[in-house]
């Protein structure tokens, strides 16, 4: 049992840093994509906590889970995450992970 968990370990812990580390080099060399504007289609994370919390800035989807391990950000409103409708943010990303997030904030 403790050596599975010991392999289980390492390996999220691989994945979780390569995935760091490719945000963190892509960030770093200007290669983010990049949207500012209003947070649309905002859908929390439901009460029971399985599933995702989606939204949209200027037409680009986003969405995450607190049970999904990833570099990026997924902190979701069900977990006191700050995300929610007609909030004004810029979004650094990845493809769909979020690397870097910044509210205005008059707009919270």
């Amino acid at each position: 049992f403790v050596i599975a968990a010991l392999i289980l370990s390492s390996i999220m812990f691989a994945v979780t840093f390569e995935d760091y580390r490719t945000g963190y080099n892509t960030l770093s060399m200007g290669k983010a994509s990049y949207v500012e504007g209003t947070v649309d289609n905002f859908v929390p994370m439901p009460r029971n906590g399985h599933g995702v919390e989606s939204f949209s800035v200027k037409g680009i989807p986003f969405s995450y889970s607190d049970y999904v391990v990833i570099a990026g950000f997924n902190k979701t409103n069900l977990h006191g995450g700050p995300m929610r409708q007609g909030l004004y943010v810029r979004i650094w990303y990845l493809e769909n992970e979020i690397l870097k997030l910044e509210i205005k904030k008059d707009s919270i």
